[in-house]
């Protein structure tokens, strides 16, 4: 009943949002950091994660760095990892919306016995970056992360790779897909967002009727939210007295427990404190129910020139219907995977699991691709 009780406190927060009856929150916080010492408490919540929890060592066995771009006329940078140096088969990696590549943290060990594995912030997400966003169409942005995705790729050094991107970041590397194949061996999709078509409004209504109450008061706070636009930065600010008890049951969802927990939730607050930037996008690439996308995926994934595997968690609410479309009327080379006991944060809560399956697929591609160069 916990995600309930919070689920009503934020809609009276929403309710009553006006200066003369909503909470100050930095009257109950200390002074406010500036953006240089967020940026380092984020980048040592990065460096204790991975370095103490992901079974490897940065400097040794992992890497990180910076690797510049430009954007909009502007330098910038792309916060980079990379792991496995003595794999031959390159592996990029692309997290969800908000967080960093530091969720990937409990599948880098596995992946980086067969893979040579890249991890990124997207720009404006995670240690990367934080430009101007003033793309106003779901074509114009996805234009400005693909072609940022690809100057990385170049400054990377890297010619071809496997992808593999998580919800937000799985629909970018399915567009990055689509535009630069001759890049891409292989594509996997990791609950990605933004593939299914919109359902109409009457029917998901309806359906929803069909919940019991309290999750119909759920989804109505969520539906309000998302109509109105509001970001992750805009409930920050309005969840006042409330934002820290909140903050807390949005990092426990990742099934983070003792030090873990504590790093991971300075690494969600320092994120809240830095500019939103890109974080904006997401209006112009998913809508409801369900994320689906304004330009979905399952109309365009057949032109896929790669093999493409699709994963989702086994009570994922990210809707799914249209990648089963896809892969039930053979438009992709690939399947449709079930990761179980896991939902949409699958790389948290059932990661190795997760890890395996992909390299799996991978070998699998392998033998293939050996068997055919020796007829």
């Amino acid at each position: 009943m916990k995600k309930f009780f919070f689920a009503f406190l934020i809609s009276k927060s929403l309710q009553s949002h006006h200066p003369a009856y909503t909470l100050d929150a930095a009257f109950f916080r200390k002074r406010q950091k500036t953006e240089a010492e967020v940026l380092e408490n984020l980048a040592r919540c990065e460096y204790e994660m991975i370095n103490r929890y992901s079974g490897l060592k940065v400097g040794e066995t992992i890497q990180v760095y910076d690797v510049p771009i430009e954007l909009n006329g502007k330098q910038e940078k792309i916060h980079t990892t990379r792991s496995g140096d003595n794999q031959k088969e390159n592996l990029v990696i692309i997290h969800g919306y908000l967080v960093g590549l530091v969720s990937f943290f409990r599948m880098l060990d596995d992946l980086s016995k067969h893979y040579k594995v890249y991890c990124i912030d997207l720009p404006g997400m995670g240690l990367s970056s934080r430009p101007d966003f003033t793309c106003q169409s779901t074509e114009e942005t996805i234009e400005f992360f693909t072609e940022a995705i690809e100057q990385w790729r170049k400054n990377a050094g890297i010619e071809k790779f496997h992808l593999a991107g998580l919800s937000f970041g799985g629909y970018m590397s399915a567009m990055y897909a689509l535009k630069y194949p001759e890049h891409v061996k292989k594509l996997m999709l990791l609950s990605p967002a933004g593939v299914s078509r919109p359902t109409p409004e009457e029917q998901w209504r309806k359906e929803l009727q069909q919940l019991p109450w309290h999750y119909r008061k759920v989804f109505d706070l969520f539906i309000s939210i998302w109509k109105n636009q509001y970001r992750p930065h805009d409930l920050n600010k309005i969840s006042s007295i409330f934002r820290n008890p909140l903050l807390n049951l949005y990092v426990k969802r990742a099934k983070l427990v003792g030090e873990e927990h504590k790093f991971g939730y300075q690494y969600m607050d320092s994120l809240l404190q830095l500019p939103e930037s890109t974080l904006k996008s997401v209006h112009l690439i998913l809508t409801l129910p369900r994320a689906a996308g304004h330009m979905p995926l399952e109309d365009h994934l057949h032109k896929l020139k790669m093999p493409c595997e699709i994963y989702y968690g086994e009570w994922d609410w990210v809707s799914s219907e249209g990648a089963k479309r896809v892969v039930a009327d053979k438009k992709i080379k690939g399947g449709f995977h079930i990761i179980p006991n896991a939902g949409h944060p699958m790389n948290f809560e059932n990661p190795k699991y997760l890890a395996q399956l992909m390299i799996s697929h991978m070998l699998k591609e392998g033998e293939e691709n050996q068997g055919d160069n020796t007829k």
